[in-house]
């Protein structure tokens, strides 16, 4: 019987080193947005490859929605962890997974910032967040549902609605960490910075 035969065995498929104790898997404040932002990439990336043959591609769906829903747990945090920054409450976000709560945390940072954003952005973040979250109960009580009790669920996704969807959350957030940024330029410089 023949064997599989792979690379040479010194390949590996991840290197793991010592590394210095400043240094943390956890990106710094400054590069946190694109440890979020690189989950939305990917997303995008595969949302063009689906869109160009849709009935050929459905085993991509599980992938972007994933995706998607990690970087929006991501963003949920970097927004906290910037809102924090800014009222001087440290750089720390919270370390469970929940959408929604993730979400809460970030609206009442938001508000106690006075970003003076428009409610209807916010509902309409909120009504995305929560579909998600949404989403991850359905994945765990689908995953261990009694199929032959006859449980299972069947969930449509439409691909391109979620992609604009999520375009308009990441403009939505990145225009809140604008403002956070702004405004701490303000709090620590005493004059209004000039936006071009």
């Amino acid at each position: 019987m023949k064997t599989l035969r792979f690379s040479h065995q010194y390949d590996f498929l991840f290197k793991i080193e010592n590394i210095a104790p400043a240094t943390t898997v956890t990106p710094r404040l400054d590069q946190f947005d694109l440890f979020a932002d690189d989950y939305k990439v990917g997303a995008d990336r595969l949302v063009k490859l689906y869109m160009k043959n849709p009935m050929h591609n459905q085993s991509l769906v599980q992938s972007i929605v994933h995706l998607y829903r990690q970087y929006l747990e991501w963003k949920l945090k970097e927004s906290i962890r910037r809102l924090n920054y800014l009222t001087w409450k440290g750089d720390e976000f919270p370390g469970h997974h929940r959408l929604n709560l993730l979400w809460k945390d970030c609206a009442v940072l938001i508000e106690a910032a006075q970003l003076d954003l428009d409610s209807d952005d916010l509902q309409k973040i909120e009504q995305i967040i929560e579909e998600f979250h949404t989403m991850d109960i359905v994945a765990v009580t689908t995953a261990y549902a009694d199929q032959s009790q006859g449980n299972e669920m069947r969930v449509e996704v439409d691909v391109y609605h979620m992609a604009q969807a999520l375009k308009g959350v990441s403009q939505f957030f990145d225009f809140v960490i604008t403002l956070v940024l702004l405004k701490a330029e303000e709090e620590t410089t005493g004059t209004k910075p000039r936006i071009l």
